[in-house]
């Protein structure tokens, strides 16, 4: 397998942790630089090894590092927690009651966004869905840290 020409492999255990704790204020520093001092200082930080943002909710209303560019539908996939319990998975498989607020009948489009947000997350385990958006949040936080998150898209939390 090819590897560029400008990474290096050293098989140097003091190396890889002085790298890597280089690499961890490296991109802290970053991120101070591309995110407002309001969002930047309300962070915190995963133990993970690559700093990991904890919480996506922790970026409401930032709009740099590329996130001003983004439609209102890609920012929200882009930091949408999915992992928890659907309603359906609340309920322990019976299905709950399903209206349309105001009443009528649903709408096809209805149907499909109950499907994408109640049904299709529950073919993974709640427990998968968590570590799936551990890591997606560390391939936000690197996104934010280069100043373009549009770089990730449009990669999304089911890829």
């Amino acid at each position: 397998m090819a590897h560029p020409a400008e990474v290096m492999y050293r098989n140097d255990k003091t190396l890889a942790a002085a790298t890597a704790a280089a690499q961890k204020e490296a991109t802290k520093a970053a991120l101070a630089e591309n995110l407002t001092y309001s969002t930047f200082v309300r962070l915190e930080f995963s133990k993970a090894a690559y700093p990991t943002i904890t919480s996506m909710a922790q970026l409401e209303g930032e709009n740099g590092a590329g996130l001003s560019a983004l439609t209102t539908q890609r920012r929200r996939e882009l930091l949408e927690d999915k992992s928890g319990l659907t309603e359906v998975e609340k309920t322990d498989g019976a299905w709950p009651a399903v209206e349309r607020a105001g009443g009528g009948r649903l709408a096809v489009a209805d149907l499909a966004k109950i499907w994408e947000s109640q049904i299709a997350p529950a073919e993974k385990e709640p427990a998968t869905r968590k570590g799936y958006f551990a890591a997606w949040r560390t391939v936000v936080t690197f996104a934010l840290s280069h100043d373009d998150v549009g770089m990730v898209l449009p990669m999304t939390q089911d890829t």
